[in-house]
């Protein structure tokens, strides 16, 4: 993805947001989106897309708020599936910082990736959004996450008499830092 298509990206998603607040519309970060705010506070830097989860009961209520904005067409072909997931109604949401926002995440945050992802382990998708087909298997690759450190943001976390600190670095170099308190589900 370029530098403008993955701002694009951004752009499309912060409106999708706004509308979100605006009809008082729940969501949360899911599948590799969620895996980015976790690892790196934002999108993986090699991931293009994003992944959000909604309730069931407001899909007419999004579709409707999206068709009725000038600059956005929706778009939903019929060989495409909404995916479904059920999510147990007294899970908790927290917030957790994506990008410059903070954003609605599973409470449980770190189990859930557990089930998907070694979140040690950084690896490339197997799947081009952009194109709509999969890679070559012999373009795809995993390498343990520390070896990336120099190039790309990671957080590193530290527990502290019930809070936690999120630092997000890039080489040991810090760029900003999230502290808030450590909620166990």
């Amino acid at each position: 993805m370029t530098a403008i298509e993955f701002q694009e990206l951004l752009d499309i998603f912060f409106d999708f947001v706004e509308i979100c607040e605006s009809f008082n519309i729940g969501f949360m970060l899911y599948g590799g989106t969620l895996l980015g705010a976790y690892r790196h506070h934002g999108i993986v830097p090699w991931d293009d897309d994003i992944d959000v989860l909604l309730n069931i009961s407001d899909k007419a209520k999004i579709q409707n708020a999206v068709r009725n904005i000038r600059s956005y067409h929706l778009h939903s072909p019929k060989d495409w599936q909404w995916k479904f997931y059920k999510v147990k109604s007294d899970e908790s949401i927290n917030l957790r910082p994506f990008e410059w926002k903070m954003l609605p995440v599973p409470c449980n945050t770190e189990i859930i990736l557990s089930k998907t992802y070694n979140i040690h382990l950084c690896s490339n998708s197997i799947y081009s959004h952009k194109n709509e087909s999969y890679f070559e298997a012999s373009r795809q690759y995993s390498v343990p996450c520390r070896r990336l450190h120099p190039y790309y943001p990671f957080v590193f976390r530290s527990y502290d008499n019930g809070y936690v600190k999120e630092m997000l670095k890039i080489n040991n170099n810090d760029i900003h830092s999230a502290h808030y308190s450590h909620i166990i589900c």
